[in-house]
């Protein structure tokens, strides 16, 4: 599969969720965020935390921007129209605001351990690939059966495509995909061509 083959790249190893919420706690606990919720309250919202981070990471996005901008529509929402923000409405701020931080150190203990998730990885070889793909000694590489791709999987597939002559081989149903259609499939599959 892509992710045994992404994985076999990185030095990163895959960790299970549970083990994640249990890292995520702890640089939480050392973190600037005040007051720190109990385990239990940390759980509400820990799991959404690290969907969207595996998200924005296997898109190759600023995670520093969205968290930034995050915070300051959540400042924007709380604070239109009130002079005066009550004590939640600036402690909901500062929890949006400590979000970045709360990425970057949760990063920087992963890299340390060198382990992480999905999103991180593909992240860590997208942005190293030229380096990551010397591992490999393969005359020919062929990625089969896809019907989507992350910003992350584009990256890694390109390179291959330019400088190992890799092919790729989608897996679509004539019935819902054709090149010159207009339906979402066929836009989605047409843009990641022109991608790669």
């Amino acid at each position: 599969t892509i992710d045994d083959f992404i994985y076999s790249l990185s030095e990163l190893k895959k960790i299970d969720q549970n083990r994640l919420l249990f890292l995520l706690y702890q640089v939480y606990l050392k973190s600037e965020v005040v007051p720190k919720d109990q385990f239990i309250n940390y759980l509400s919202w820990a799991s959404l935390f690290l969907k969207d981070i595996n998200e924005i990471d296997m898109q190759l996005v600023s995670a520093e921007e969205v968290f930034v901008n995050l915070a300051e529509i959540k400042r924007l929402e709380t604070s239109f129209a009130n002079f005066t923000l009550s004590a939640n409405q600036q402690k909901y701020i500062a929890f949006y605001q400590s979000l970045r931080p709360l990425y970057l150190q949760f990063q920087k203990k992963l890299f340390e351990k060198k382990i992480g998730y999905d999103g991180l990885i593909y992240k860590e070889v997208a942005e190293n690939i030229s380096q990551y793909a010397m591992k490999n000694n393969f005359k020919k590489y062929f990625f089969i059966g896809f019907n989507a791709f992350s910003q992350s999987e584009i990256t890694i597939v390109r390179h291959y495509i330019e400088h190992y002559q890799a092919d790729i081989l989608f897996d679509l149903d004539s019935f819902y995909y054709s090149p010159n259609s207009d339906s979402h499939i066929a836009q989605q599959i047409n843009h990641i061509v022109k991608e790669l």
